[in-house]
C-alpha cells in the first residue's frame, strides 16, 4: 500500500511540473488581431491576421457542418474578460446547428505555404 501511495504522488508531482512547460508553449491569439477565418471542411479553421500571417487549427474530432454553415460559428475568449483564444481551451458553437466543438492547437503557417 506504501509503495502505490509513493508512486501516486510521484505522477501527481510530475504534472504539476510538466503544467507550467505546457502553458508556457501554447500559442494565443488575440481576438482584435484576427482580421477573418476560413472553413475548408469541417475539422479545419484558418484564422487570417492582421498582419498578414496565418493560423491553422484543428478541431478535436469532426465538427459537422462547420465548412458549410451559413452562419458561421462564434466564440469566446479563454478567460472571460480577456481577448485571448489560446491552443486547446477554446470551443465554438456553429450559429445554425448549435454544435459545440473544441478547438486543438493553433499552428502558425510560413509565409508561402499554401494554408490547406
Amino acid at each position: 500500500m506504501r509503495q502505490f501511495q509513493i508512486r501516486l504522488m510521484a505522477v501527481v508531482l510530475g504534472a504539476l511540473v510538466a503544467a507550467p512547460a505546457w502553458a508556457a508553449s501554447s500559442v494565443c491569439l488575440r481576438g482584435y488581431q484576427i482580421s477573418d477565418t476560413e472553413r475548408p471542411n469541417d475539422n479545419t479553421i484558418l484564422f487570417h491576421m492582421n498582419d498578414g500571417s496565418t493560423y491553422k487549427v484543428h478541431t478535436v474530432g469532426q465538427c459537422v457542418g462547420l465548412a458549410m454553415d451559413s452562419e458561421g460559428f462564434t466564440f469566446m475568449p479563454t478567460d472571460p474578460g480577456s481577448d485571448e483564444y489560446c491552443s486547446n481551451l477554446v470551443t465554438i458553437r456553429l450559429n445554425t446547428t448549435h454544435s459545440v466543438c473544441l478547438l486543438g492547437d493553433f499552428v502558425k503557417l510560413p509565409k508561402n505555404a499554401p494554408p490547406k
